[in-house]
């Protein structure tokens, strides 16, 4: 509901995204490896250029939200402009070695998922839109 309020707030009342900005292809490509092992493909989307600057437009919309909102945490480092897994991985560390200088317990489980999540959308794609339904 707030999303649509926020793209209202900028299309206008009632108006959509244009068709062209909601349309995208996407394509495996081959990384290295083995080419029967769907992990081995990264997923890349072919948009249209009025389609990626409207989806420029949107995360510009609900990023400034949610700064606005104080809706991300400091410690949120997926999908955070200037953030990746490397950093999420120091700040980890950097805890769990705190911790041990304290002389604490710890045991820890650090999980990956980026590697299943592709695979699962490359099998996806290799679906058939009727059997994905």
């Amino acid at each position: 509901m707030i999303f649509k309020h926020l793209l209202e707030l900028k299309l206008g009342p009632g108006e959509q995204v244009p068709e062209d900005c909601r349309k995208v292809n996407v394509i495996p490509v081959f990384k290295e490896g083995k080419k029967e092992d769907l992990g081995n493909y990264r997923m890349v989307s072919l948009t249209s250029i009025p389609g990626k600057m409207m989806g420029q437009l949107v995360l510009g919309i609900i990023s400034k939200h949610m700064e606005e909102k104080k809706a991300i945490r400091s410690g949120q480092h997926g999908f955070t402009k200037g953030k990746s897994c490397l950093t999420n991985l120091i700040a980890f560390y950097d805890g769990i070695t705190g911790w041990i200088d304290e002389g604490r317990a710890v045991d820890g489980v650090y999980l990956d998922l980026s590697a299943r999540l592709l695979t699962q959308s490359a099998r996806l794609l290799t679906q058939s839109p009727a059997a994905s339904s």
